[in-house]
């Protein structure tokens, strides 16, 4: 080994594109799977949606895949297989891979309480309703990792409900985009839990304080978590996907009706600046997360 071959780092592994092949090879009907694509375009035709793509994947291979309508209601720029999606909260298991490679690295362990790395949370309390006044109790046991990665930690969403803890959340500054993934888990680690951990199943931003961990023990910023669930999909995202020198033309407005502002929206921002392809992250974990193109995600589906 020579020293200048000594000094290239390793290639990641890398997942391998999915094949095609014909539906009737992996057990699917095209006669059925035309019929989807006949629904969708009619709810296409009648203005319901703007434009979808459709992917059937068995076996590890593509049986069905199609592009229809437009990628904005109020644009021309027709849908592709190539249009970019902001997956939501499907970024949270890219997160959790991330958090579970840290695992077999010897980094942490599940049981580990989220406090020894983020100190804020050592003084969590849990919110009980008491004949209308709510009493601020002390943790039968702390937040674990596990708890985290399973929504059993006792932290919510504002949106989930409208309690006094929920209360909190909404008059709180925990959807602010000014703030960084250290701020908003100080934030959150400063409201009481809504109930004791490992007692109750709590759709919450438990993913949030999972990438601040990233954050932590990696030393890596969370635009950089993708590196993290080094499976081989996610973590060369940027080298597999080709430059998009188009401008970015992905829907301003979301199915479920939230307006997506560019000016405000630094991952727009993020996308049509450095073409990096998939691995479109805002500096925190929340707030729309990834953008992938739709063979990407099939791709972590099989990773």
């Amino acid at each position: 080994m020579t020293a200048q071959t000594a000094a290239k780092p390793l290639a990641a592994p890398r997942t391998p594109p999915l094949p095609h092949a014909k539906p009737e090879s992996l057990g699917l009907s095209p006669i059925r799977l035309q019929r989807v694509s006949d629904a969708f375009r009619r709810d296409i035709d009648k203005g319901t949606i703007p434009g979808v793509t459709i992917m059937v994947a068995r076996r590890g291979q593509i049986g069905w895949f199609d592009a229809l309508g437009q990628q904005n209601p109020a644009g021309t720029a027709p849908m592709t297989r190539d249009t970019l999606f902001r997956i939501f909260s499907m970024t949270k298991p890219i997160v959790s891979i991330g958090v579970m490679t840290l695992l077999e690295e010897g980094h942490l362990l599940l049981t580990d309480p989220i406090a020894k790395y983020i100190p804020e949370f050592a003084n969590q309390k849990v919110a009980v309703e008491n004949h209308g006044k709510l009493d601020l109790v002390p943790l039968a046991r702390p937040i674990t990792i596990q708890d985290l990665l399973r929504h059993t930690s006792g932290i919510t969403y504002e949106h989930s409900g409208n309690g006094p803890v929920h209360q909190m959340y909404q008059q709180s500054k925990v959807r602010s985009r000014k703030i960084s993934n250290a701020e908003h888990a100080a934030l959150v680690a400063s409201m009481p839990l809504v109930c004791q951990p490992g007692s109750e199943w709590n759709y919450s931003r438990s993913t949030d304080i999972l990438g601040r961990l990233l954050e932590v023990v990696s030393g890596k910023t969370a635009r950089r978590i993708p590196d993290r669930a080094d499976s081989g999909a996610a973590a060369n995202d940027r080298d597999r996907v080709p430059h998009r020198r188009r401008k970015y033309t992905a829907p301003r407005r979301s199915l479920c009706g939230r307006s997506l502002d560019r000016r405000k929206h630094s991952t727009l921002q993020h996308a049509r600046q450095t073409g990096d392809g998939v691995r479109r992250w805002r500096a925190r974990v929340h707030h729309h997360g990834l953008c992938p193109v739709l063979p990407d995600a099939a791709q972590w589906r099989n990773a």
